[in-house]
């Protein structure tokens, strides 16, 4: 029976704790105080683009139904969907990632906003009404995330995209 300190060296595996170092020491050393920035300035366009696009929908449609946030929401899946492989496919930088995927999309996008209003329509009874708008919200999302990433991958095979 082995005791404590009798452990063969070639067996014993790096404590967690030293990996764990290690990659706290690695994205520490990964840092770059311009990624706040662009993450900031994609932020600011997001979330004004949310706010502008919310009160033409509520001017057009009304707000008996939360159609703002519904087309911000598809429109945020659509747009993530197409963004990431065509990111890839083009070589794009990672700061272009954290202006549009988290700074742009994580203002813009608003399943917090999505989930209040399935509530509020829940409070005013609207069950139907909330039971539509979520069973739409995730299908139409699922949907516009599949269309943007098959449209991105044709364009690129197209070779129909700048650089």
């Amino acid at each position: 029976m082995m005791q404590r300190g009798d452990e063969d060296p070639k067996t014993m595996q790096e404590p967690d704790t030293a990996r764990t170092a290690a990659r706290s020491k690695d994205r520490k050393k990964d840092f770059d105080p311009r990624d706040v920035i662009a993450i900031s300035v994609g932020g600011f366009a997001g979330a004004n683009a949310r706010y502008l696009l919310a009160l033409w929908a509520a001017a057009r449609f009304g707000t008996n139904w939360p159609v703002g946030t519904w087309i911000i929401n598809i429109t945020g899946c659509f747009v993530l969907g197409a963004f990431i492989p065509l990111q890839q496919a083009r070589g794009w930088s990672d700061k272009t990632r954290l202006v549009v995927a988290i700074g742009f999309l994580g203002a813009y996008t608003t399943y917090s906003t999505f989930e209040f209003d399935t509530f509020g329509l829940c409070q005013k009874h609207h069950y139907f009404a909330a039971a539509g708008y979520v069973f739409s919200s995730f299908s139409m999302g699922f949907v516009a995330v599949y269309v943007g990433a098959v449209l991105a991958r044709v364009l690129t095979q197209l070779g129909r995209l700048p650089n």
